[in-house]
């Protein structure tokens, strides 16, 4: 994730196991002046172990460009009344031995005596940040709630400037006299833990901004990618390297496909790098980024192969919709859009697995700041991209009981990533183990793998099984048990549509009973078969569609159990064969 605009949070990440563990009162405080800010924090907590107050007391902060001038701890025992106070403060900075993007950032903790029972603990800090880079501009975006319940929060904001805050459903505007800072406070009580499954990107978040439209956002912007956006030798080289002799659009998926699978992400928020996008010819050599290092590298290069593209700001924390006014809004991502023939198509080259063309689901449907030479836009991002996953099976069953088949399955979009990472990367080898797991009883004759494109993956294998035919009565074919990943985190990709298809050749000697054709339809879910025989084959079609692009949990919950009640891929008789008399 890319943060162009500052973000800190009120409590550092921790998971507790005792709910009685808990934030008592958290009081934030921003105040922006000339050029720069101040942040103030002062946390009570509850904690039953030294290693969790330590947990607790973590700060974070950039120290390329802030400066932690208070760190105080005290504590006390509720069951001794005797004051905790920590052995000793340790800080640790992730510059040393790492690639320089991470220059900068620091973490500070406390280290606790052993204590017993609960002990409630104090932190009082102050951090002063250089905002030069925004002038006396500011977003300040701060999450509300943490994995710990918390019983009070106070944040005070604190600006020379008018701004405007949002919270969820509450709004407002603050207009402070000319020459005289003015105090915005909000509190919340009674907060209940958040589910670390889902903060912060649903979770409530409390932002303000001084910005009046996006036009100065987007100047801001457009100031930090300047210059970063353009080809040396080598970014060139390599693009023609990928593109030449390809369509535009082709040269557009080559190239975007390189970046998207050969340029490592790795999220960069500290220092200003968090801010400034590194060189092209930098991210290319050093073969890792950030999503506004992965867009300006895609930019540079799909420049040098004579198609035209920007970057585009998201905001996928607590921002559904950045279409506010004024914009209250915090952008955190940043993807691009690619014109080809008059068409605009948005990609996210941080997210691998996903084609050119598509977009994962944080990134649908919302409106992105798209930044242009000299101007902005804000465009909807698509809200479906279709999945597709086709199965073919064709072969024969002999008058002996011999069955030999052949499989072959495409898979087209993100759910194509999971036979990406683990089947097409090791070769045949792994296909023959994924074949042999999901049929067993089938001896596997050959397997392969291998994807014609980024987005996309082809898996085939030929199958063989001997059943007396004087004890079949009852014969489930393949077709079904070579089920699709599980559905937590693929099918929810959606909409997906699973079809199958078989031909399946029977002699003479033999006698087939094809079940009635089946359909189910909910809300969610759309599963048929259908059957036809022609001369001494059987065709066998499956359809599986998933509906919708997005579910709520509850929602998720019905669909799995959907999924188990159908259990079509396994359960349903397909063919009843048996000997002529």
């Amino acid at each position: 994730m890319v943060l162009p605009f500052l973000i800190l949070s009120a409590v550092s990440s921790f998971s507790g196991n005792d709910l009685s563990e808990r934030i008592i009162s958290a009081s934030i405080s921003f105040e922006k002046t000339d050029r720069a800010e101040k942040l103030e924090g002062e946390i009570i907590y509850t904690a039953f172990s030294p290693s969790e107050a330590g947990r607790l007391s973590r700060i974070s902060y950039d120290a390329s460009r802030s400066s932690l001038s208070t760190y105080e701890i005290t504590g006390f025992s509720e069951e001794t009344n005797e004051e905790i106070m920590p052995l000793k403060i340790e800080k640790i900075s992730t510059s040393s031995g790492l690639p320089f993007s991470y220059s900068g950032y620091v973490e500070e903790y406390a280290v606790f005596p052993d204590f017993w029972g609960r002990a409630v603990i104090k932190i009082r800090y102050s951090m002063l940040t250089d905002s030069t880079i925004w002038g006396n501009d500011f977003i300040f975006s701060l999450p509300v709630g943490d994995q710990l319940p918390i019983d009070s929060l106070h944040i005070f904001v604190i600006s020379l400037k008018p701004f405007t805050w949002k919270c969820g459903e509450k709004s407002g505007d603050v207009t402070p006299v000319p020459g005289i800072p003015e105090t915005l406070s909000v509190s919340f009580f009674s907060l209940d833990a958040v589910d670390a499954d889902i903060y912060p990107s649903e979770g409530l978040f409390f932002k303000a901004s001084s910005f009046n439209d996006f036009s100065q956002i987007a100047r801001k912007c457009l100031v930090l990618f300047g210059g970063k956006l353009r080809a040396d030798s080598v970014v060139r080289q390599k693009a023609l390297e990928l593109s030449t002799g390809f369509s535009r659009e082709e040269r557009a998926r080559r190239i975007f496909d390189f970046v998207s699978s050969s340029i490592a992400y790795t999220a960069i928020e500290w220092g200003w790098r968090g801010f400034y996008p590194q060189e092209p010819s930098l991210t290319l050599s050093a073969g890792r980024g950030d999503c506004k290092d992965k867009v300006s590298l895609l930019i540079a290069m799909l420049e040098s192969a004579g198609i035209r593209a920007w970057p585009a700001l998201l905001a996928t924390r607590g921002s559904p919709d950045v279409s506010l006014s004024p914009p209250a809004v915090f952008f955190n991502h940043v993807i691009a859009l690619v014109e080809i023939k008059s068409e605009s198509i948005f990609c996210d080259p941080s997210d691998f697995g996903t084609p050119f063309g598509v977009l994962p689901l944080r990134d649908r449907s919302v409106n992105a700041l798209v930044l242009f030479d000299d101007s902005f836009m804000l465009m909807r991002t698509p809200s479906d991209f279709e999945e597709t996953y086709r199965r073919v099976i064709t072969g024969f069953i002999s008058s002996d009981g011999m069955a030999e088949f052949t499989a072959l399955d495409t898979i087209i979009g993100v759910i194509s990533s999971i036979y990406r990472k683990e089947i097409l990367s090791y070769g045949s080898a792994p296909a023959y183990a994924w074949f042999s797991s999901k049929l067993p009883g089938w001896k596997i004759l050959g397997a392969w793998a291998y994807s014609n494109y980024q987005g996309s993956a082809a898996l085939g294998a030929r199958i063989f099984r001997k059943i007396p035919i004087s004890e079949v009565n009852y014969f489930h074919m393949p077709l079904l048990s070579i089920s699709p990943p599980p559905p937590s985190g693929f099918f929810t990709q959606g909409p997906l549509n699973f079809s199958s298809e078989m031909k399946i050749a029977v002699p003479e000697n033999l006698c087939s009973f094809l079940p009635s054709d089946y359909f189910f339809e909910d809300r969610l879910l759309k599963i048929s078969f259908t059957y036809e025989r022609t001369g001494d084959s059987i065709f066998i079609f499956h359809g599986f569609c998933v509906k919708k692009d997005s579910l709520s949990p509850d929602e998720l919950i019905g669909y799995k159990n959907n999924l188990a009640s159908a259990e079509l891929f396994s359960k349903r008789p397909l063919l009843f064969i048996f000997e002529k008399r």
